[in-house]
């Protein structure tokens, strides 16, 4: 009895002293877990809050509140967490104009700051990303979740937004198109930035279009539907007019009428150069209807009154069911893009050892499946890692592309994957303009032509002239097309002298940028002040031959700008103006005059430093970039991309 006393009396010491130990402990685990909930990569982090307050005060862009009433994804086992920005989306700002209003959705666990980066092209992996404008320097506040970028130069752009948990060492990063990069393009067009814009007032106007338009040319002729795993995208062939917005509506019933137009759901609105839509709330099995009616933006007119299966058709979602078995041959992240006026470029993400090339097709309605792709033009072949395929020569026409894989052991592997071997929307382009403006009398074309001996049947001029608006501090090149003309190729040149020889203009003139001369104009951004001459090559891009020299025999002055302005909008115009035109030669002269400037804060140097290491990079300079970017002054703008290029030049100095 007494051992088994003592025995229990042991017992009870131990039970209490582990409630003594229990009661010092939780405390101390409570107030750890309080600290690491805010760690990233060690718990699920608290849902990301923030008011949305601007954390910038760049003049070109600013943060807003949440104006969506979205809901934020909630936390699923099954969800990895990445990305942690989802449902991106840019859309025009009505309130201000040529300003993008960026959107999106956060994972529950984000909760560091946020970077919102743009670019000339679909930004689908890393590299661009490092690569792209960061528009948030420094970083949005964690929990920002609406983002405006303002006052943009013409072009077309596309964003990205990611983490600042995703770029750093425990993170992980991940793109994914319509989630945290975007795909669709966001065009800006602009007459003159001098002037500020009446944002109710259409950019086009009756000039801009065909005297001898009808009603039924206001009506599309074409409307298909396609499942994915967002919704239905809907596509249709783009009118060739301008001044134009496509409404589009769902409903349950044929939208054959006035009445039925009034009941059904007005999904929303697109501009004349984007002739898709997304309906992600379509409901799956149900029998749905959809329509596109065009708005006249000048006169206002409405064109209802649809035609089925051509304005409106009958459609039923089926969420596509993706064959897990070929998920390793099959390339991510497939996009087409607007390259230049003639020219469609396609990236993808390769996906890794399992793919010996692609065939590569197109067509003028998306490649679903084996039937359509029977009657699609085969472009030929890219290799992995080739970094895209190039369609060059098109037409004006909407078109989608396909990307077949071939594995290593020689099957051709016809599975079709939205985003993955086909494209959902359509590449427009434009047709050639007509425009009826007036010739300069400065800008007559030169009498010796490139080459005096040419037969016949060459090709002839499809320029009757141009004429050189300045507008603010930029330049505007216009060229009148004949109609019916060749689809000849402009190269237009900024010199400090006047110059019609094509020699003479490619060693002394600033290439602007090559275009098809079905564009009909060209904008020098930022050139700076004092005397400039303005040339126009006119080549044949069959032959590589010259057919025409257009110049300017007096110069266009640009007086030196106010004393005044801020070293920040000085940047912002090199940036915007010779950097994003890729003129490399000129954002090296304009960057290194900005840097012995004596007015720059700690902050522009180390940005303006940043940049002209890529702008080195680019120039082959592969050592002074080097050099660059182990710089601390330009670590200190972005020390993970600087890092990143760091790396880069390294590389390409020892091949």
């Amino acid at each position: 009895m007494i051992a088994k006393s003592g025995k229990s009396a042991k017992a009870f010491l131990a039970i209490r002293n582990l409630f003594l130990l229990c009661a010092l402990l939780v405390p101390v685990l409570l107030a750890g877990a309080d600290r690491a909930k805010n760690i990233p990569g060690i718990d699920p982090l608290p849902l990301a809050t923030g008011d949305g307050s601007p954390s910038s005060t760049k003049p070109d862009s600013q943060t807003a509140p949440n104006a969506n009433n979205t809901t934020n994804p909630q936390m699923n086992p099954a969800d990895p967490g990445y990305p942690k920005v989802r449902n991106l989306t840019v859309v025009p700002e009505p309130s201000e104009p040529f300003t993008a209003k960026i959107s999106w959705d956060l994972y529950p666990d984000a909760s560091t700051p946020i970077y919102v980066v743009r670019y000339s092209k679909p930004i689908a992996n890393r590299a661009i990303l490092l690569e792209a404008y960061n528009l948030t320097s420094p970083p949005l506040a964690a929990g920002t979740q609406v983002f405006l970028n303002r006052d943009m130069p013409e072009g077309v752009y596309y964003y990205a937004v990611v983490t600042a948990f995703e770029l750093s060492r425990d993170g992980r990063l991940e793109l994914k198109p319509g989630q945290n990069y975007t795909v669709v393009p966001f065009m800006v067009y602009r007459q003159d930035k001098s002037k500020p814009a009446d944002p109710q007032k259409p950019e086009a106007t009756q000039s801009d279009r065909d005297p001898n338009l009808k009603p039924e040319d206001f009506y599309i002729k074409s409307l298909t539907a396609l499942d994915t795993e967002k919704g239905v995208v809907l596509n249709w062939p783009g009118l060739p007019i301008r001044g134009i917005e496509y409404e589009i509506f769902r409903s349950a019933e044929p939208i054959d009428s006035a009445e039925r137009i009034d009941r059904a759901v007005n999904l929303g609105k697109v501009r004349e150069g984007t002739p898709f839509f997304t309906d992600e709330g379509a409901v799956e099995g149900k029998r749905m209807y959809y329509g596109i009616a065009v708005r006249d933006a000048i006169t206002g007119k409405v064109y209802r009154d649809l035609k089925y299966q051509a304005s409106y058709i009958e459609h039923t979602h089926r969420r596509p069911k993706l064959e897990v078995r070929y998920d390793t041959f099959l390339p991510e992240s497939l996009t087409a893009f607007l390259a230049s006026g003639d020219t469609i470029q396609l990236i993808w993400i390769d996906p890794g050892p399992t793919v010996k090339e692609y065939r590569v097709f197109r067509n003028t309605m998306p490649i679903t499946s084996a039937e359509i792709l029977a009657n699609s033009k085969e472009l030929g072949t890219a290799s992995p890692g080739s970094g895209g395929f190039r369609d060059s020569g098109l037409g004006a026409g909407t078109y989608y592309y396909a990307l077949l894989p071939i594995t290593t052991s020689g099957e051709l592997l016809s599975v079709f994957q939205a985003g993955r071997t086909f494209t959902m929307f359509g590449v427009s382009l434009r047709a050639p303009r007509t425009d009826t403006a007036d010739t300069a009398t400065d800008t007559k074309p030169d009498d010796t032509k490139p080459d005096d001996t040419k037969p016949d049947d060459a090709l002839k001029s499809a320029i009757s002239g141009f004429e050189i608006i300045p507008e603010g501090e930029n330049v505007r090149l216009n060229w009148k097309v004949v109609p019916g003309s060749a689809a000849t190729r402009i190269q237009a040149f900024r010199a400090k002298e006047p110059l019609n020889d094509p020699a003479a203009l490619q060693s002394k003139a600033v290439l602007l940028g090559d275009f098809a001369v079905s564009d009909g104009a060209a904008v020098d951004r930022n050139p700076g002040a004092g005397d400039h001459y303005y040339s126009l090559a006119e080549y044949d891009p069959a032959t590589k031959t010259y057919i025409a020299v257009y110049f300017s025999r007096h110069p266009l002055t640009i007086e030196e700008s106010r004393p005044t302005e801020d070293a920040a909008a000085r940047l912002e115009k090199i940036l915007s103006g010779a950097f994003t035109g890729a003129r490399y030669t000129e954002a090296e002269e304009q960057l290194d005059a900005y840097l012995a400037g004596t007015d720059l804060t700690e902050e522009l140097r180390s940005k303006a430093l940043f940049y002209l290491g890529i702008v080195k990079f680019r120039l082959q300079k592969y050592e002074e970039a080097r050099e660059i970017f182990k710089d601390p002054v330009a670590q200190a703008h972005d020390r993970e991309r600087a890092l990143f290029w760091y790396r880069i030049s390294l590389e390409r100095m020892k091949r």
